[in-house]
């Protein structure tokens, strides 16, 4: 019998099974084993959320991706949906997966009721596109600093930061043409 062998049928049990693992391998080989097998729908979920933060860990974001759709997926309430969605933008952020981000974040808007709560989604994702714009741009990978920027520019257009900051990003990457633009845009202002 192996040790990651997968005999528990509620979450308590599993979750005390993966405490016994000291190494995330195991952990994840365990979670595997355990989606491998007909379980009650709570702790299939539990699994993949679980699995989802332990490839996060480890930076494999692309696994990570597919446990938390499957999370979202298993999700019964627009909440938990709309909250596994903002997490696999994080991931998708990440990885620089911008058309990704756009996908998702229409399942997110959906999952919400309020033109109230749509707003504070969007809010929360400008907020998030200036945090990964700044990170970017710091790290000097201009490029994604500079699509983090336009997404942030198309909601807010005439913000004269953000303006200045395309600017200096377009001429960074080589992009005269739309530098001078920006730079004349914020004269403008």
């Amino acid at each position: 019998m192996s040790q990651t062998e997968a005999l528990e049928t509620t979450k308590e049990e599993v979750s005390r099974k993966l405490e016994m693992f000291s190494v995330d391998m195991l952990r994840m080989e365990y979670l595997e084993n355990c989606l491998k097998r007909s379980l009650p729908h709570e702790v299939r979920k539990f699994a993949h959320l679980k699995l989802a933060e332990l490839y996060e860990n480890r930076l494999m974001h692309g696994e990570a991706i597919k446990h938390m759709e499957n999370v979202a997926e298993m999700s019964t309430s627009f909440k938990d949906k709309k909250e596994a969605y903002m997490k696999k933008i994080d991931m998708h952020m990440k990885l620089g997966a911008f058309m990704e981000i756009d996908d998702t974040l229409k399942k997110a808007l959906a999952c919400v009721n309020t033109p109230a709560e749509k707003n504070d989604l969007k809010n929360s994702m400008k907020d998030k596109y200036l945090q990964m714009a700044q990170k970017c741009e710091t790290e000097k990978k201009y490029n994604h600093a500079l699509k983090f920027y336009e997404k942030i520019f198309v909601v807010e257009p005439n913000n004269p930061v953000i303006i200045k900051k395309l600017a200096d990003m377009y001429n960074k990457v080589g992009k005269v043409r739309e530098a001078i633009k920006m730079e004349g845009l914020a004269r403008g202002l």
